[in-house]
């Protein structure tokens, strides 16, 4: 079974809504990290589960989660998330593993239906929850 990461998908969606080239990117990349870490009191080790190998455990990490996610695009102000963003950038996994691709449109459409936006950083542990369990069904492994 193909090793797949939740937080991988999600960050690529990211990159992707930062625009520019690759120094742009990483520039802004950092610059949203650095304004959700302080907006959230986030530690050190809090921004490490950023990093693609690591999953949110505390409220504080979905906070600065959420926080990331909503200033690169992901989610919308009004804390939904923003489907036709995901999907548009998930389109160049088609060509890769349509498979793939197909399976993650799904779990993207099926969690963002069951999706209830909060205010307080619960609704992405729901979505994150949501997520993993739709991919166990499907076969896709988020384990490290």
């Amino acid at each position: 079974m193909q090793h797949f990461q939740l937080v991988c998908i999600l960050s690529i969606i990211a990159i992707a809504h930062a625009g520019g080239d690759a120094k742009e990117n990483e520039a802004k990349i950092a610059k949203f990290v650095e304004e959700c870490r302080k907006e959230t009191n986030a530690s050190a080790d809090d921004v490490k589960t950023l990093d693609l190998d690591d999953f949110p455990k505390t409220k504080v990490q979905y906070c600065l989660t959420a926080c990331y996610y909503k200033k690169s695009g992901i989610i919308n102000a009004d804390d939904t998330i923003n489907i036709d963003k995901a999907l548009d950038d998930i389109a160049d996994l088609k060509e890769e593993s349509k498979e793939l691709h197909d399976k993650l449109e799904k779990i993207l459409r099926d969690c963002n239906a069951k999706y209830t936006p909060t205010k307080d950083c619960d609704s992405i542990k729901m979505y994150f929850d949501c997520m993993q369990k739709f991919a166990k069904e499907a076969g896709i492994s988020l384990e490290k």
